[in-house]
């Protein structure tokens, strides 16, 4: 009876020990006391709303915001201005007319390109003469027209003028006649400035605008250049 008295009072004090150890405020592992799942349980925590993730050009993924620039700075594709080529330069097809064989603007008046040699004014003179068949030659000044056999088909009053002005320039009349054979003319420069380029005769308007320089022939020493010429009308020197 005794130990039977004692087994029941033994499992009594043992049923209150675990009474006593659920109420003493320890909670089973696992569980956090804020009611959140600590990490590492399986559980994944939904996004916050927060920012979203970048790229690895620094702009954010699927943003839709603008395109980097490219290289030369500009956004990429965006049909902006032609930008000029490595001298700085516009593309070519952007310049002034282009220049003909001769190097001479086409349309132009050859400034910059051949120009007319500045001179001390000679007095105006005339000379008009009769040349045909068997050619003929043709003095004005210190200048010379000479007319070949067979240039002409027919008989032909010519006259050359030697012009007042700051160039030595001639008018040959008629004007337009032209020639079977090309006529020779030689210019005088002895009263002009002394340049170094080679010097030339040039076809001009009656305003002195180069129209076309000529393949010529100069000698500095006796300060003369001549050039074939297939028609009348008035030249100038150049260089």
């Amino acid at each position: 009876m005794i130990r039977r008295r004692m087994f029941l009072v033994l499992s009594l004090a043992l049923a209150l020990a675990a009474g006593v150890s659920c109420t003493s405020g320890q909670v089973p592992s696992g569980i956090d006391v804020e009611g959140e799942v600590p990490p590492g349980n399986g559980v994944t925590e939904p996004p916050d709303g927060g920012a979203a993730p970048v790229d690895s050009a620094g702009l954010p993924a699927d943003s839709g915001g603008a395109v980097p620039p490219d290289s030369a700075g500009g956004p990429a594709g965006d049909g902006g201005a032609v930008p000029p080529d490595s001298s700085g330069s516009l593309p070519s097809d952007s310049s002034g007319v282009p220049p003909d064989s001769s190097g001479v603007p086409k349309g132009g008046f050859g400034e910059g390109v051949v120009a007319l040699l500045f001179c001390d004014p000679l007095p105006y003179a005339t000379t008009t003469a009769v040349i045909g068949p068997n050619g003929g030659q043709l003095l004005v000044g210190d200048h010379v027209l000479t007319i070949p056999e067979l240039a002409l088909s027919d008989t032909v009053t010519i006259t050359a003028e030697q012009m007042v002005g700051l160039v030595n320039s001639v008018r040959l009349s008629p004007e337009g006649l032209q020639f079977k054979v090309p006529a020779e003319l030689t210019l005088s420069y002895k009263n002009c400035w002394n340049v170094d380029p080679a010097k030339r005769i040039a076809y001009t308007d009656e305003r002195l605008r180069i129209i076309e320089p000529l393949a010529s022939v100069d000698s500095s020493s006796s300060k003369r250049v001549k050039s074939p010429i297939d028609h009348f009308s008035r030249y100038a020197v150049a260089y």
